[in-house]
């Protein structure tokens, strides 16, 4: 499993998880389990990340950006009200002004499947933790002890492979 601490970014690359579990309530905001709680109302909602990786894995010349068996949460960036900005298995830059000639540009369609506002649903004991609204499931994201951001964030069912 390779990984990336940049600041507040983490970076895994995982396998394919099992869920852990997925419940919600009328209002989307079942999650708060205890006083370290992370609230659901925005997840799903839109994001794009501040930072995009920058390498030339392929010898093209452009950039390749996210490499489609990464997982990524950035936070900090405003754009989510809730844990952060997750990026899951999408393959190049998913930001609006990606250049095609400069990076290897994600699809638009797989960037709204895959690039959305999400929380931790499970992870170490006293983290902010959150239960997953309805079409979203809970699985092991970032799989990494000791990083901060470390555990199981709710994943749109349909993007489970």
């Amino acid at each position: 499993m390779r990984w990336w601490l940049l600041g507040v970014v983490v970076w895994v690359v995982v396998g394919s998880g099992t869920a852990c579990g997925s419940s919600h309530d009328a209002d989307g905001d079942a999650g708060d389990r205890d006083a370290g709680t992370a609230g659901t109302a925005g997840v799903g909602a839109a994001c794009r990340p501040l930072a995009v990786p920058m390498r030339d894995a392929n010898g093209n010349g452009l950039n390749d950006g996210y490499a489609a068996s990464e997982s990524f949460v950035e936070t900090g960036t405003g754009m989510c009200t809730t844990t952060g900005c997750l990026v899951f298995h999408i393959a190049g830059d998913p930001r609006p002004g990606c250049n095609p000639a400069t990076s290897e540009c994600s699809d638009p369609t797989e960037v709204t499947r895959r690039v959305y506002c999400s929380c931790r649903c499970a992870g170490p004991p006293g983290a902010s933790l959150c239960t997953c609204p309805s079409s979203y499931v809970c699985i092991p994201v970032l799989e990494l002890a000791m990083t901060p951001l470390e555990g199981s964030y709710c994943l749109r069912a349909d993007t489970i492979e």
